[in-house]
């Protein structure tokens, strides 16, 4: 458990009416932590992020922020006493007032002046202090999305939730508007809980990756770790082309169609294999593959290989080999993982 988190979810749950939609959810988030959560259309992701902005009331367990309960079965304190600040897929600007009008909404309760230095400050961090007095439907959609995220660091929140706030973007500017907003949060020191639907926007953002599907979730860890070492099948093939072969482990070993894994420590008796694209490697003297289809996509080429009639997928440099109607490949055995059958 993260000590001193910032906030923490002990055994959450949320139904709506009769049905379950979030079930026995324990989370910890440091401060300063980018947290990443990772999941399919209905999985329950935005839904969390509800009960945490205190949108939502949980069915059971209890919400805490900075150490104190703000929510449970019994109470739930409203979003604006919570100290949170929230950015969704639609920017929601206010169109009637300027960009800095909007940023100091948050800050109402705050005298003129300070209102002000801290809207230009937030402003600034986004790198659009010379646009506080334009209007917001002048500014492009990349633009308007850091207005917003600049009004929830205005606040100066220890938390700050997001709702897939890049997903409207196109792929270019999403990619610079994300890393230009996340530089800032990192900068304000604010804990930050992401919810996305994007694989590779999650890995490249989260200090720690939240996977989750069906209400539950499914893994918790670094990136890395969640990448090359998958708690199930279900949580790898969140993050990408995932093969999965059933083996027979005998004497720490397993031999499969691309050749004879080592496995020391793994149990005998029958299990999986998962593994990514990337752990296949061209080799002389390695086991041939019949090459079924090939995909070229930039930075490397994509096969499908097949071998005594199991087929997988492969990623190569270049054209490496690709090109032909056969290749010869090794099975890397430490970029395995073995799953229970």
């Amino acid at each position: 458990m993260t000590a001193d988190p910032v906030l923490r979810l002990v055994d959450l749950a949320f139904d709506y009416g009769p049905r379950p939609i979030l079930r026995d959810l324990d989370l910890s988030v440091g401060r300063g932590e980018v947290v990443c959560i990772l999941g399919p259309s209905g999985s329950g992701k935005s839904t969390l992020l509800r009960l945490i902005a205190g949108l939502e009331r949980p069915s059971s367990g209890r919400v805490e922020i900075a150490g104190r309960c703000v929510a449970d079965a019994r109470s739930s304190e409203p979003a604006e006493r919570r100290g949170v600040g929230m950015v969704f897929q639609d920017d929601a600007l206010f169109p009637h007032l300027s960009v800095i009008d909007n940023v100091e909404f948050g800050l109402m309760g705050l005298p003129r002046l300070e209102r002000r230095t801290r809207a230009l400050e937030a402003l600034d961090r986004l790198g659009l202090s010379d646009r506080a007095e334009d209007w917001p439907q002048r500014l492009s959609g990349g633009e308007q999305q850091r207005v917003a995220v600049a009004r929830a660091l205005a606040p100066r929140p220890g938390l700050i939730l997001m709702d897939e706030p890049f997903s409207r973007l196109d792929s270019h500017l999403r990619h610079r508007v994300r890393d230009d907003a996340l530089s800032a949060l990192r900068a304000s020191g604010a804990s930050v809980v992401f919810v996305t639907h994007d694989a590779e926007e999650a890995m490249s953002c989260a200090d720690t990756l939240v996977l989750m599907a069906d209400g539950r979730i499914l893994q918790i860890g670094t990136p890395e770790l969640c990448y090359h070492c998958p708690a199930s099948v279900e949580a790898g093939q969140l993050l990408g082309p995932l093969n999965v072969m059933p083996i027979d482990v005998r004497d720490e070993s397993a031999r499969t169609p691309f050749g004879t894994l080592n496995l020391p420590g793994v149990d005998a008796g029958p299990a999986r294999a998962a593994f990514r694209p990337e752990a296949f490697t061209v080799a002389v003297d390695g086991v041939a593959a019949k090459v079924v289809a090939r995909q070229f996509s930039g930075a490397c080429l994509r096969l499908e290989i097949e071998a005594e009639g199991f087929r997988a997928r492969m990623a190569i440099q270049g054209r490496n080999g690709g090109d032909s109607d056969t290749i010869r490949v090794r099975l890397d055995s430490d970029a395995v993982e073995v799953l229970p059958a």
